[in-house]
């Protein structure tokens, strides 16, 4: 597909890319390596899955990132890597898989891995509200992330002459 050439495109470049879903480990593996193959974490740099995004993106928010086991089955797959850290604050390593979070740790993470001084962050979802309106409430002074968001909405099956269905693109920038 053309979206994962793009993709790749992007990390060869050394674009930093991360996946931030509300959706399980198990289910987000299953449906990505059914789209784009076994090898789809290589593209990106962090995948959060679990992210309960309405709380991730909220001001007070502090919950912390925890480690997903992927070879556990859902049910024991964060209790094993996190039983010794509770409490303990994780900090998010490069080419890992996490559950839960917020996003004052994921700007950490986001400043401390770019090799920009001022990294910005252009963020893709498909709901208005936890997409596109919460995270551009983020840009954080204090670590200089600039956060961008695009919606994805696909249409009411609008047709064009050629028959083939309209995705609409908004995009918000934010001062």
């Amino acid at each position: 597909p053309k979206i994962w050439r793009w993709l790749k495109r992007l990390k060869r470049k050394k674009t930093k890319l991360f996946l931030l879903t509300n959706s399980s480990y198990n289910h987000s593996d299953r449906l990505m390596t059914h789209a784009y193959g076994l090898d789809w974490k290589d593209v990106f740099s962090l995948v959060i899955v679990d992210a309960k995004k309405s709380l991730f993106f909220g001001p007070e928010n502090e919950t912390k990132f925890l480690k997903v086991d992927t070879s556990a089955d859902q049910t024991n797959a964060y209790k094993k890597l996190n039983n010794s850290s509770i409490g303990r604050k994780i900090e998010l390593q490069t080419n890992r898989i996490y559950s839960r979070g917020n996003v004052r740790s994921l700007n950490e993470f986001l400043k401390r891995d770019s090799e920009r001084k001022f990294p910005k962050a252009l963020y893709f979802g498909d709901h208005v509200q936890q997409d596109v309106i919460n995270p551009s409430k983020h840009n954080d002074q204090s670590n200089s992330i600039q956060w961008n968001s695009c919606a994805v909405v696909a249409s009411a099956y609008e047709r064009f002459d050629k028959g083939k269905i309209c995705i609409i693109l908004f995009c918000s920038y934010i001062q």
